[in-house]
């Protein structure tokens, strides 16, 4: 792959009998991807707690890298967790270790151990659960109604995520929202599914949100509005809520 800056530009090309210009293409959005797995156990008082596994590639892997390189071995773990936007307060990180492989092309690794206190909000008899663990608490990305300059990504990227979520024993699964699909076509989509392992025990979110198809990454201030609604409709989704209730208790 090419350096993200040096895609979409007119480059020379050379060879013994002829020279054109052409145009250097832009990588499809799974070619940069962020994967998170993760098992994590939910208490009954809503905290969760586990170990996950961030893995990237692409133009991702070199973000990351570039960030961490010349950080002073004390500066790693906070550098990491700012660029995961794993808010303070909110998840509280262990265990940190980066994993980055014998060559620099290879997807970097970060694992580590988190815990969310109170993640799932206890409600009498009932734990509302937010699945999507690590976006459900973060603020949509474009809050202004309006904008002045046009909206610009430095690539296309994608993001994938896997986490089981183990239930309190003698709690299960009472009601789970229906996520329909975010369809920008040309541009953008976005999927997110909550099933249910058939022993009732565990949960699994399968989250998946990819943008810049075709090479839309530049969008000027008459489209802003419609970026705009697009990462609030992904903000909301990822919002989403799982009830559970106690085995035997009635409404």
């Amino acid at each position: 792959m090419l350096l993200w800056d040096e895609e979409a530009q007119m480059a020379l090309l050379c060879d013994p009998d002829s020279t054109q210009f052409v145009e250097t293409p832009i990588a499809p959005p799974e070619r940069s991807c962020r994967m998170r797995t993760g098992r994590l156990t939910l208490a009954e008082d809503g905290t969760l707690e586990g170990d996950i596994t961030a893995r990237y590639t692409g133009h991702q892997n070199q973000r990351m890298r570039m960030l961490l390189d010349g950080v002073e071995a004390g500066e790693v773990d906070s550098t990491v967790i700012r660029e995961c936007r794993w808010l303070q307060g909110m998840i509280e990180v262990s265990k940190l270790h980066v994993v980055p492989g014998t060559d620099r092309r290879q997807p970097l690794e970060i694992r580590a151990h988190v815990r969310l206190p109170q993640h799932a909000a206890v409600t009498g008899k009932r734990l509302l659960l937010e699945p999507a663990v690590f976006d459900s608490h973060l603020p949509t990305r474009f809050s202004a109604s309006t904008r002045r300059t046009p909206v610009y990504f430095e690539y296309p990227w994608s993001e994938r995520d896997s986490l089981r979520i183990e239930l309190p024993a003698g709690w299960k699964v009472e009601a789970a929202d229906t996520l329909a699909p975010i369809v920008a076509s040309g541009v953008a989509r976005y999927e997110a599914n909550t099933t249910i392992d058939p022993a009732g025990s565990s949960l699994t979110l399968e989250r998946s949100f990819s943008l810049g198809y075709q090479g839309s990454i530049f969008f000027p201030v008459s489209a802003y509005a419609g970026v705009k609604q697009l990462f609030d409709l992904v903000n909301q989704r990822d919002r989403a809520v799982v009830t559970l209730v106690r085995e035997g208790s009635g409404r």
